[in-house]
C-alpha cells in the first residue's frame, strides 16, 4: 500500500486552495477588539453559546481538558479562537478565524471514534489564511474508547448530525465576524472517520463545500466493525496456535511484503505501488520457518492461516460480501485492532475488549456481550440497525448534484 507523504498530502489541499502557498491576503483585516464573547453573545443565536474567545497572539492553541485531540495546533497567525455549543443538540466546534483572512474555509474532521475538537489539524488551513472548523461530533473520549456511543443522540451526532450543524451556524458566525464578507470557497480535509464526514456531507448537502480532500474513507461502518470483530476472533484464544501472538511479527511480515513485491512496479523506493501484482506474487510461505529458535521472527503455518484471512476479502458462510481484505503493506497497522492481547480478564486486551464494543454500544448489544459470541448474524443485524437508526455510513453513492459543481481528491 502507498504511503502518502506529507508533502504529497499538500500537493493535494492545494488543489483546493489555489493560493495556499501563498502569502495571506490582506483584504480582510480584523482587528483583535471584535474577538470578544461580548461580540460572539451578540450574534449567537438561541439554543446555541458561546464557551470561550481568545485572541491568539503566541502562535499556539491548545484547548485544556481535550482528550482525543491533545496536541497543540503552532505556527499559527494571530487569529481568534472560538468555542460555540449546540446546547439543543449537545455537541461543540471550534473556529479559527485569521485577523488577515483569505475568504476561505476549511473544514476539518474527526478521526476514529475520538471526542474532540481537532485543532491541530485545524492549524495549516489558518496558516495559511483560512478560516478553519472543527467539532467534537458531541462527545469527549480518547484513543480506543468506544464506550460512550449510550444514546441515540451520541450516535446521531457522531454520524453526521454535529458536523452538519457545526458548519451551518460556523459558516454565519464567519461572515458576521469578517463584516458580512461572503465565503468565496469552502473545502473539506479528512481522513479514516473524516473521510467518511466528507463523503456523508457531500451527500446530505451538495453546496456546503467547493473541494475535499477524502482520505481512506470508513464510510462503510456496517461492515467495517463486524470486519475488525472477525479479525478478533481468528486470533482467539490468545495462546491458539493460529494466534499471531507477538507484535514483531507484523514488522517482520511487513518487511517480507516489501522485499517481494516494491520492484514489482518497476521502481524500488520502498513503497508499494502495485498491490493487485502483490497480491498476485506474494509468497507468505518465506516467513514460515522454526519459531522455536525465533518467535519474534518465524511464523508457524497456523499464523500463517490467520494472515491470509486477514488479507482476503471477508465474506459471511452462505458467501455474502462483508469487507475487502487488507492490502499488502498494511501489516504494521495490523496491530490496532489486535494488541495489547493480555489475559482474557484484562480490561487493555484490544481483541477482547474494543473489538467488542461496536455491538456492545452501536448495536445494543449490552456491556456484557463477549467476542466469542461473533458469528455471521452479527453482519446481517449491523446492516439492519444501520439502515433504521442512524445512517452512519455514507452509503448512497450518490454525489448529487456536487458532481458538477466540485472536486474530490481521494486517496488511501
Amino acid at each position: 500500500m502507498a504511503i502518502l507523504t506529507v508533502p504529497v498530502f499538500w500537493a493535494l489541499i492545494s488543489l483546493f486552495t489555489c493560493s495556499v502557498y501563498s502569502v495571506p491576503s490582506a483584504k480582510q483585516p480584523r482587528q483583535s477588539a471584535g474577538c470578544t464573547a461580548d461580540y460572539f453573545n451578540s450574534i449567537i443565536p438561541t439554543g446555541a453559546s458561546i464557551e470561550s474567545v481568545q485572541h491568539i497572539t503566541s502562535g499556539s492553541f491548545s484547548e485544556s481538558g481535550d482528550i482525543g485531540y491533545p496536541s497543540i495546533a503552532s505556527g499559527l497567525p494571530p487569529l481568534c479562537a472560538v468555542i460555540v455549543k449546540n446546547e439543543t443538540e449537545n455537541f461543540r466546534f471550534g473556529l479559527f478565524l485569521p485577523d488577515n483572512w483569505n475568504s476561505k474555509l476549511l473544514v476539518v474532521g474527526s478521526y476514529s471514534f475520538l471526542g474532540g475538537i481537532n485543532w491541530l489539524d485545524m492549524g495549516p488551513g489558518a496558516q495559511f489564511g483560512m478560516a478553519s472548523l472543527s467539532t467534537d461530533t458531541g462527545h469527549s473520549s480518547g484513543q480506543g474508547d468506544l464506550t460512550w456511543p449510550t444514546t441515540d443522540q451520541l450516535r446521531v451526532n457522531w454520524a453526521w448530525q454535529a458536523l452538519e450543524g457545526s458548519i451551518i451556524l460556523g459558516k454565519s458566525l464567519i461572515q458576521s465576524f469578517y463584516n458580512d464578507k461572503s465565503i468565496a470557497y469552502s473545502y473539506f480535509s479528512g481522513c479514516s472517520t473524516g473521510g467518511r464526514q466528507g463523503l456523508k456531507q457531500i451527500q446530505r448537502n451538495p453546496y456546503f463545500f467547493d473541494g475535499a480532500l477524502i482520505g481512506a474513507p470508513a464510510w462503510d461502518t456496517m461492515g467495517l466493525m463486524p470486519w475488525i470483530s472477525a479479525q478478533a476472533t481468528w486470533n482467539l484464544p490468545e495462546d491458539a496456535p493460529g494466534s499471531i501472538s507477538d507484535v514483531n511479527l507484523f514488522s517482520r511480515l511487513q518487511q517480507e511484503v516489501l522485499k517481494q513485491c516494491d520492484s514489482l512496479d518497476g521502481v524500488q523506493d520502498n513503497i508499494i505501488s502495485s498491490p493487485a501484482a502483490c497480491r498476485a506474487n506474494f509468497d507468505i510461505n518465506q516467513i514460515n520457518c522454526d519459531v522455536t529458535t525465533n518467535k519474534t521472527y518465524c511464523w508457524t503455518q497456523a499464523q500463517i492461516d490467520t494472515a491470509q484471512k486477514i488479507y482476503s476479502d471477508y465474506v459471511t458462510s452462505t458467501g455474502n460480501f462483508v469487507y475487502k481484505g487488507a492490502e499488502y503493506g498494511s501489516e504494521d497497522t495490523w496491530s490496532t485492532f489486535l494488541f495489547p492481547a493480555d489475559s482474557p480478564t484484562s480490561t487493555s486486551n484490544v481483541r477482547r475488549v474494543f473489538d467488542a464494543e461496536y455491538e456492545r454500544t452501536f448495536m445494543g448489544y449490552g456491556a456484557d456481550w463477549q467476542i466469542t459470541s461473533y458469528n455471521d448474524s452479527v453482519v446481517y443485524d449491523a446492516r439492519t440497525r444501520d439502515q433504521n437508526s442512524v445512517q452512519a455510513t455514507a452509503d448512497k453513492y450518490d454525489l448529487g448534484s456536487f458532481r458538477n459543481k466540485g472536486k474530490i481528491s481521494t486517496y488511501n
